[in-house]
């Protein structure tokens, strides 16, 4: 996502003859990526930070008895690829 943005913001001093237009050019072209992204992170937030101590040590069990190829592993994959599509 920090590339694609990059990259964008690179391209808007071309596009545009102000630094005020270049960011909201970036802006305009980010933001309709990146809600859908940052609303699937806050969902996914509660898996990843345990509430309190004994989740937090029941999570860390899971993760380590977990194998490597699992759907943990293909899960993030699969983001890692809708985001890429996304940009």
């Amino acid at each position: 996502m920090a590339l694609a943005s990059a990259e964008i913001l690179g391209k808007a001093p071309g596009n545009t003859s102000h630094v005020s237009e270049a960011l909201r050019y970036h802006e305009e072209r980010l933001r309709p990526s990146t809600e859908p992204l940052q609303a699937a992170s806050r969902k996914l937030a509660a898996w990843y930070i345990p509430k309190g101590t004994f989740a937090y040590h029941i999570w860390n069990f899971l993760l380590k008895i977990t194998p490597y190829y699992s759907w943990l592993v293909s899960f993030h994959v699969n983001s890692l690829r809708s985001e890429i599509e996304l940009t």
